[in-house]
């Protein structure tokens, strides 16, 4: 059977999954990922390999045995589930499917609740409200799911106390340095704590991670050297800076090339991605730690960007912030959240930002 990638309701690739025959019907709306490599039908392998969910998450077999998934190959889930996410606008679809994007994509049609009940408790169901869902394309090994509430969708995933705590005083942190991050709060669901936040990403806006940046300059180690980075510098520049410094500041070791990227506003770059995903924060690592953006240690990681027009562009606004450390509000939620001696370790850390 001939399937076709489509972006929207525009047909990119078309492909033959029998005889692994693919032609490229129009190249400018190919998946950055897809850009720089020989147009055969590993391009299709390589699309479906870095979208479905990982074997080792948590109620893998649950997800895909409620959904019905019998060829658990990389094709075989993405052709299961239309290859739909909540990330961008890309879909798989069979050539004599009459189905439209404004049908099928997930912002704007409902999506399966008892799927996402089962992807974050691993409580078996049969789907019957919707054939639609994420629950297969959501990289990342924890149990979550995703569910809608009212106007917005909502990634609630499973998380001790502590981690959510980090989630939560991370994007305080980060409105300090004045940084787009997601917002998280604590709730009891289905018997259990854990972090709740909603997505930033729409039909009109989407995630583009750092995963497709590296697949796209052929990649699989990142430097402040590599095209990667430079890419994040130029189109991001400050807030890729400020993010790297609030990594140093909560010793992010978790910031990988799926827990950051761009976002695309009606098909043009428009900067950084919200920050999101720091349940590995404050884990009490030192600056020594590789940071993987850089490929440096954290301290040496600030050592360069304290040599560049961005950062040297900010600097009054780290000195706001070094003071905001300082008030009582700040300190009280620290302390509520987590301990006086992490207080104390990221007031050190942000005192060097001055240094």
């Amino acid at each position: 059977m001939r399937y076709y990638l489509k972006y929207r309701d525009f047909d990119v690739v078309s492909f033959d999954a029998a005889a692994q025959e693919v032609e490229v019907l129009h190249k400018h709306f190919l998946p950055i990922q897809l850009q720089s490599v020989k147009h055969d039908f590993t391009m299709i392998r390589k699309f479906c390999s870095g979208r479905i969910l990982m074997m080792n998450r948590k109620f893998c077999k649950d997800i895909l045995t409620c959904y019905g998934v019998d060829d658990q190959t990389d094709l075989g889930i993405c052709l299961a589930c239309s290859g739909l996410s909540f990330r961008d606008c890309y879909w798989l679809c069979p050539e004599d499917s009459r189905t439209s994007w404004k049908n099928i994509n997930l912002f704007d049609n409902e999506f399966s609740f008892d799927l996402s009940k089962t992807a974050l408790t691993g409580i078996p169901s049969v789907p019957n409200d919707s054939v639609y869902t994420g629950e297969l394309t959501g990289l990342g090994t924890r149990a979550k799911g995703f569910f809608r509430s009212g106007d917005k969708i909502l990634l609630v995933k499973d998380e001790s106390r502590d981690e959510i705590n980090s989630e939560i005083l991370t994007y305080y942190i980060a409105r300090l340095l004045d940084l787009r991050c997601t917002k998280y709060e604590n709730r009891i669901i289905f018997g259990k704590h854990c972090s709740v936040c909603a997505l930033q990403t729409s039909v009109d806006a989407e995630l583009i991670p750092c995963r497709d940046y590296m697949e796209l300059y052929q990649e699989h180690r990142l430097s402040w050297q590599s095209e990667t980075y430079r890419a994040f510098m130029k189109t991001g520049g400050v807030d890729f800076v400020k993010m790297q410094i609030l990594d140093y500041l909560i010793l992010n070791t978790d910031r990988n090339r799926d827990n950051y990227g761009m976002i695309r506003v009606n098909g043009s770059m428009a900067g950084m991605y919200p920050m999101f995903d720091h349940d590995s924060a404050f884990k009490g690592i030192g600056t020594n730690g590789i940071y993987f953006p850089s490929g440096m240690t954290f301290a040496d990681t600030l050592s360069y960007l304290k040599q560049t027009e961005e950062y040297a562009s900010i600097r009054g606004n780290l000195q706001d912030f070094v003071k905001s450390l300082e008030s009582d509000k700040v300190k009280e939620l620290f302390l509520a959240l987590k301990s006086i001696s992490v207080y104390q370790a990221v007031r050190e850390r942000a005192k060097r930002l001055l240094d």
